[in-house]
Order: C-alpha cells, then structure tokens, then sequence
C-alpha cells in the first residue's frame, strides 16, 4: 500500500540530476517569465480581434492581411535559431533582458504609417517572444529541482494561451471604450511588457552556480555539462542530427498550425460567415479555446504528476484534438461549437507539462544543450506553422470557403496523434 502511496504521489527515484537548493527567490523568477509570455500573447492575439478593420482602412486581402499575425510567427522562425548564440555571449539573464526588449518594439506598431513598417514591428516583437521561449527550458532547468519542473513547464507554455485569451476577449470591448481605435489598445498592451522589462532588469538573475549540492552524503558539485565536455563543445549544429529533436518538431508542428489559424482567422470566419448574429456566444470560442486551456494545463500536471510518464498526455491531448478542432467550424449549433471549443482547448494544452519536460529528461541534456535543442525545436516548428497558416490563407482565397481551409489544418493537426507513437517516454513513471 505504501508503494501504490509513493507510486501516484510521483515518489519515483531519479539520480541523473542533482537538486537545486535556491530558496524562494526562484518563485520570482519564474512570476516574471510567466507575466512576459503572458503580456507577449497578449500583444500577439490583439491583431485576430481587429484583422478586419486593418483590412478596410489598409485596403487588404485575407492573406496579405494574416501576415500581422504570421509575421510574428515568422520571427520565431529565426529568433531561436541565433538563441543559443545570444544565450553563449550574454548569459542567461542579459539574454533574457534582450528578448524582453525585442518585444516591448511592439509598441511602436500603433505608430506605424504603413503596412510594411507593421509587419516589421511585429516581426520583431515575434524575435523577443522566440527568444523568451527558448530560454524557458534553461532557466527552468536552472532554477528548479527535477521533481519540479513539469508543474513550471506546464504554467510557463499556458502562459501564453492566458495572454491570448484576454486579447480575443479585451480587445474589441477596450477599443469600444477608446473609440474604435485598434492603436491605442496595442499601445496599451505593449506598456504591460514594458513594466516586465524593467522588472527582470531589477530581480533577474541567474542561478548560483555554487549553490548545486547532490543528495544528503554526496555533496560533490555536479559538472556543468553531464558528459563532461566543455559547454562550447554543444555547437547548435549538432542538435540537427539528434533524432528525438525531430520527433518532437513532428509532434508539434501540427498542432502548432492549428493554433495559429485559431487566433489568425476564426474570429473573422465567425464575422463573415453569415452564420451567426453579431451577438452570438460563438464569437467567444476563440477565447474559450485558450480558457480551457487553464484547466487542461492543470490536469495536465496532474497526470504526468500521478503516473511519472509523458507521453499518455500527449496521446489523450491527440485524440481530442481533432474533434474538437472540426466542431469549432463544420456545424451551425452555437452549443456544439462552443463545446467543441472546451474540448479543443484540452486537446491543445493537456500535453504541454509533460510535453516539454521531454527536452529537460533526456539524457546527456543540460541546461545549454537543452538551450540548443528548443531553439531547433521552435525555429524548424514555426517554418512548418507559418506555412501552413499562410496556405491555410490562401485556399480561402483561392476557393472562396473558409472550410476548405479549415478541414486542411484540422487534417495537419494529426500529427500530435502520430507523433505519440514515436515520442521517448523519459518520465520516471517508465521503469514502473
């Protein structure tokens, strides 16, 4: 009984990594990076609430005027390539600071007087959101015991989901209250980022290194790389021929383009379908996505807690994700689509705690090399995101239908499914 006990409480011993004695301090590191994503996905979300009127007053199409959204997208192609280059020359914290700074440019969006000073905006404020990601598994890594690390990669990646929720859900509401301006709204969500900025100049730092002591008896300090070699031995080239990189891009891509498409088009699509009032609760699915993903991100850590394994989340998440993706647009019955929104939000954001502790338990992994592996993960993810939400673009284009389009990404988004037939299971729960 004391086994079972030990066994659903996620009692499993793991000696690979040491634990990390660093006090509370570590809970105002990790306030910060949840608030910055959050502030990010924020900014970010705003433009699918306001596409429309970016279309008429810049004389837009639906494809040309997605790359609001894609721009950012686009950036996160490139911003985690060079993050392991910026991470190697400024360290942890200025490398954090950096990427907070790239984002807080998306304030000077509002100001733009045209629309290819927009996109570059974005596009750089998309450059501090890939970066901020990148540096979640490090910093994690760093700052928190092993036994720890699922609950905070579970928060750290909802974050972003909290911040689009409020921007599908605020943003129409404040441009009400400010007169229709879409501007003074992203001005004022860039302000948030810009107080978070300041923060992490003031609180943030890095770990003490002399701070690493292993279990009570063997209080030898650990080797910064597992394996022994210098950490400039881990070149970011080498990660393109590690096979378990490429199995998570895999998993992710997919579901990645959905997202996208959720944030960049749906909310038109529920504008000019002619399906629905300007009053119906189905404009609000959108943001109930992102709301379910609160508590799937929560039952999440509860279950990758609970069993001490990884990839059963991921498969559960697989498996909700399609149906629910095809209800948000192949039926007319506002109940139906709205539930259809609940169980897409779980499908999106189940997986994500054990997901990306995947990177942290494989072994050999630390901290710069785990560094390493995400910034192939995001950069080779957005390539194939990015793409598909632009071609997604233009099949509504090109056939007039939005579903064309939206059957073609739900179809994409299988490969979370698949994906969980290949993926390594490193929890603990595994030798059980």
């Amino acid at each position: 009984m004391e086994n079972k006990k030990k066994l659903f409480n996620h009692d499993f011993p793991d000696k690979r990594e040491p634990q990390i004695r660093t006090g509370n301090y570590r809970f105002i590191i990790e306030g910060i990076l949840f608030l910055t994503y959050v502030a990010f996905g924020l900014t970010w979300s705003a433009a699918g609430a306001f596409l429309k009127e970016i279309m008429d007053q810049m004389g837009l199409s639906l494809a040309r005027a997605g790359l609001i959204n894609t721009s950012v997208s686009l950036a996160k192609i490139f911003g985690p390539a060079a993050a392991g280059l910026i991470l190697g020359g400024l360290g942890l914290k200025r490398a954090f600071l950096l990427a907070s700074g790239l984002i807080c440019i998306g304030g000077l969006a509002p100001f733009a007087n045209s629309f290819t000073t927009l996109l570059l905006a974005r596009f750089i404020m998309g450059l501090g959101g890939a970066l901020v990601v990148v540096y979640f598994t490090p910093l994690v890594m760093e700052w928190f015991d092993p036994d720890e690390r699922d609950w905070v990669n579970g928060m750290n990646f909802v974050s972003i989901s909290i911040g689009m929720m409020l921007g599908l859900f605020m943003t129409r509401p404040l441009m009400a209250v400010f007169g229709g301006s879409w501007k003074r709204v992203l001005l004022l969500y860039s302000m948030i980022s810009v107080m978070l900025l300041i923060a992490w100049a003031v609180f943030g730092r890095e770990k003490p290194r002399n701070r690493v002591v292993r279990d009570v008896g063997d209080r030898q300090p650990q080797a910064s790389e597992p394996d022994g070699r210098p950490a400039q031995d881990y070149l970011f080239f080498k990660i393109l021929l590690d096979a378990n990189a490429w199995k998570l891009i895999f998993t992710y891509g997919g579901l990645l383009s959905l997202y996208l498409v959720i944030i960049t088009y749906l909310p038109t699509f529920y504008r000019v379908s002619g399906r629905f009032g300007p009053g119906s609760a189905v404009h609000a699915a959108p943001s109930l996505v992102m709301f379910a993903g609160i508590p799937a991100t929560i039952t999440g850590i509860w279950l990758s807690r609970r069993t001490g394994l990884r990839v059963p989340s991921v498969r559960i998440s697989g498996i909700l994700l399609i149906p629910g993706a095809l209800g948000l647009f192949a039926f007319q019955n506002t109940a139906v689509v709205l539930v259809s929104a609940v169980v897409c939000g779980f499908g999106m954001f189940l997986w994500r705690s054990a997901f990306f502790t995947i990177p942290q338990e494989l072994p050999g992994n630390c901290p710069r090399r785990a560094g390493y592996m995400m910034g192939l993960f995001w950069s080779a993810s957005y390539v194939i995101a990015t793409a598909n939400t632009y071609l997604v673009g233009l099949i509504v284009e090109r056939t007039g239908v939005y579903h064309w389009g939206l059957y073609y990404i739900t179809l994409v988004s299988a490969s979370m499914l698949i994906g969980s037939f290949i993926l390594p299971e490193t929890g603990p729960g595994r030798r059980h």
